[in-house]
């Protein structure tokens, strides 16, 4: 178009300018060729020309601004102007515009919060914590031992210088042990460790004079060679006893203070526990304690239990064994009679069976005894009130 107007322009001055004798020191000289008519026809030629040319300055000018805006507008605009191989780079704008939208206002490289389950420190867990219900104990007598923040599935071990081992039983919400000294004990310092979950402690226990007496008395010699001194009546005992005497039950059946297991008004003992007895010359020591009565007096149920053995034995009589719980037995022995039968459970005062004088016995009364892993402890600790309600108080 440029070309044409110029060409126009070349036409109108040829048109319109008339050269005159090139010469020397001569100047163009121009005059109109025509006049009138033709002059207006060449000026209608001059203002086409014009308005095209324009025309073509303001198309160019539209094109470059529009270039321009393009170039600094936001990614989503979209003009006609911008080529069509522009559009997928303003979709890939738009989408990850459209991401961190979804991102809420965290970064993009911020890493997710952690589960719940790991959020936050580890709980601490407690170690455990060991008791005793003594350290000053007489021989014969028992102590608790107690372990707090027990692990589930752990065990509580432990052992000591008397040779006793201690066994732990659920209680609550610890672990705790019922831990006899032999009634024949020497007066002194010992010591007992217990272990749990890698931790462990040792108590210093000193154990004191049970202060037990000295009796002397006879018993017919058929009876004792048919009991005492028979190999065959001590196997027969031995088979029955000793496994119930390690046994023990993982439930507290008893709660507070034992009763008496004769019911009379007035009673006496004839033989006290951890006496030592010179029976025709041979000394032992008593496990238990002697209740003389008239024979068929009821034997009762000290305190709730579960019937371990109900039968006769040679050395013994007629015998019942009761497991209280965590280990803690009561025996009757010489019984004329028994009442209850193996794997009864007995409430406080249930008939157990009558006073007799079977077995390795001088006369109508009932032996009572208690033990833990097959240690006799003296009665007496639960006869006269809440042994194990005052430890655990």
């Amino acid at each position: 178009m440029c070309r044409a107007v110029r060409f126009d322009f070349q036409l109108y001055n040829v048109l319109w300018y008339e050269k005159g004798d090139k010469g020397r020191g001569r100047r163009f000289t121009a005059r109109p060729v025509k006049k009138g008519a033709c002059l207006m026809k060449h000026i209608a030629i001059w203002l086409t020309a014009l308005v095209m040319a324009c025309s073509l300055c303001a198309c160019t000018s539209s094109a470059k601004f529009a270039s321009s805006n393009s170039a600094v507008s936001s990614p989503d605009l979209v003009t006609p102007s911008v080529p069509a191989q522009a559009e997928p780079e303003s979709s890939e704008t738009e989408s990850s515009e459209e991401q961190v939208s979804s991102a809420g206002s965290l970064p993009a490289q911020q890493e997710p919060p952690l589960p719940p389950e790991t959020a936050g420190p580890a709980p601490t867990e407690e170690l455990p914590v060991f008791s005793a219900s003594s350290l000053r104990v007489k021989a014969g007598d028992n102590l608790f031992l107690f372990v707090k923040n027990v692990p589930e599935s752990v065990s509580v071990t432990g052992e000591s210088s008397l040779g006793t081992i201690p066994v732990f039983y659920p209680y609550e919400d610890m672990q705790m042990a019922i831990f006899p000294v032999r009634y024949s004990a020497e007066p002194g310092d010992y010591s007992i460790t217990v272990a749990c979950d890698g931790a462990s402690e040792t108590f210093a226990l000193t154990v004191l004079d049970g202060g037990f007496e000295v009796e002397e008395f006879q018993v017919d010699q058929s009876v004792a060679d048919s009991t005492v001194n028979s190999a065959k009546a001590n196997e027969e005992y031995a088979a029955a006893t000793q496994p119930l005497k390690e046994s023990g039950d993982a439930a507290q059946y008893w709660s507070g203070a034992f009763s008496l297991p004769i019911h009379q008004e007035t009673f006496r003992v004839s033989s006290s526990f951890g006496y030592t007895r010179i029976i025709n010359g041979v000394a032992s020591i008593h496990g238990g304690v002697d209740f003389p009565a008239p024979q068929g007096t009821p034997v009762t149920a000290p305190n709730r239990g579960r019937v371990l053995y109900a039968g006769f034995l040679q050395l013994t009589g007629n015998t019942v064994v009761i497991e209280h719980g965590f280990g803690l037995k009561s025996w009757y022995y010489h019984m004329d009679e028994l009442c209850c039968s193996e794997g009864d459970m007995l409430g406080t005062g249930d008939l157990i069976g009558r006073v007799g004088t079977t077995g390795y016995s001088t006369g109508n009364h009932l032996h009572f005894g208690m033990s833990v892993g097959g240690v006799y402890i003296n009665p007496w600790q639960y006869l006269d009130g809440d042994y194990f309600g005052q430890a655990v108080a």
